[in-house]
């Protein structure tokens, strides 16, 4: 059995995942399911809230509890797009697949947020179903870089590598990760990005979809 030789971290929220057509979606079933009442009243707690989670404010204030969401939003999405709905931005379905090919490639998706809110939106990707992955409540590549620094070495949970590619859509979390001859860092910045910020680095790729993210891989 083959050891994997490289780490791929892959950011979740605007990087494989289109958060911003997830999040409408979200709030237009919550308007045909319970009415525009609940919707005002979560927009003004929202509003006043640092890192808000819908879905802890639903079940505390509306007593509607994360699955009965769940069945409603996947009950929503059937009805308005038909099954096999996805959330995931072109090129991820094929960028997955090519690394999971990889024999000396360990894939891992990172993402930070709620648990209920981050799982929320992986159980609505089965392309991603078995795939690794790690949420966590602060900076990634902070988070990252800790880990490496820890163990002098490119790691992963005790596991070490010999290379190692980010590919994340903020330049806040690219800007932690310590530059070397071994780490491939990419910023997918695609037009009207959220984050639009730069890291100003000459060792970070930009690219514009995830298959430049795909093409440049093929030659790395």
């Amino acid at each position: 059995m083959n050891t994997p030789t490289t780490l791929v971290v892959i950011d979740l929220d605007r990087t494989l995942f289109d958060t911003a057509r997830n999040f409408n979606d979200f709030m237009d079933m919550l308007k045909a399911v319970y009415g525009n009442e609940l919707i005002n009243k979560m927009k003004e707690v929202e509003a006043t809230t640092q890192h808000f989670d819908r879905f802890a404010y639903l079940q505390a204030h509306h007593g509607l509890r994360y699955g009965q969401l769940v069945a409603d939003f996947r009950s929503f999405v059937s009805r308005t797009y038909g099954e096999n709905h996805s959330y995931l931005f072109p090129g991820a379905t094929k960028l997955i697949a090519f690394l999971q090919q990889e024999p000396h490639t360990h894939l891992l998706i990172i993402t930070t947020g709620s648990g209920q809110s981050q799982r929320f939106k992986l159980g609505l990707c089965p392309e991603l179903a078995g795939l690794p992955h790690k949420i966590i409540g602060h900076n990634k590549g902070a988070a990252l870089q800790a880990e490496f620094d820890a163990a002098s070495a490119v790691s992963h949970d005790g596991r070490h590598f010999n290379d190692f590619v980010f590919i994340d859509d903020k330049a806040d979390a690219i800007a932690p990760i310590q530059p070397a001859p071994n780490r491939l860092l990419i910023h997918l910045l695609r037009e009207g990005a959220k984050y639009p910020e730069l890291t100003e680095r000459n060792d970070v790729h930009i690219v514009h979809s995830l298959e430049d993210v795909y093409v440049l891989l093929q030659k790395h």
